[in-house]
């Protein structure tokens, strides 16, 4: 595999983190606005009843609920933590892919320049075929089994 493929790969991986991430922070914000909901339900009927147990007990409930909103809240800028790491792990892998890409190209380039503008599917194997083929007097079935990809 190619660094640019490795790299390709590492951004898809960070792509998904951040769609799961992004998920889980809908969940977060999804129970902290049902315990929100909650809350002011036990308060408004801890106001309504005349029961002083029974405002005790509900405006209790309504403290358990707060902390779970205040426990949502802290996953969910956990959770923004996270994308804006994932964000800037993201911009240097594509910075990384960018330069691994330009550095590809280049080195095409540079073996195409060589070759005349013809390029080899198999430039570390066969060097030779940068200076095209062989005499083909004398090694003719080297020259076509050797080279038959080269060209």
């Amino acid at each position: 595999m190619t660094r640019s493929d490795t790299l390709r790969g590492d951004i898809a991986k960070l792509q998904k983190s951040e769609a799961d991430l992004r998920k889980d922070i809908s969940k977060a914000e999804a129970s902290a606005a049902s315990a929100r909901s909650n809350a002011a339900k036990k308060r408004a009927d801890a106001s309504k009843t005349k029961s002083d147990v029974t405002r005790r007990s509900n405006l209790r409930a309504a403290e358990t609920e707060d902390k779970k909103v205040v426990t949502a809240e802290k996953k969910i800028a956990d959770l923004k933590h996270k994308i804006a790491k994932n964000a800037r792990d993201q911009a240097a892998k594509q910075k990384s892919l960018s330069s691994a890409e330009k550095a590809a190209d280049q080195a095409t380039a540079r073996n195409d320049s060589k070759s005349g503008g013809k390029s080899c599917s198999m430039p570390g194997r066969y060097p030779a075929c940068q200076a095209r083929r062989l005499d083909t007097s004398k090694s003719r079935n080297l020259s076509l089994k050797s080279f038959a990809s080269c060209t």
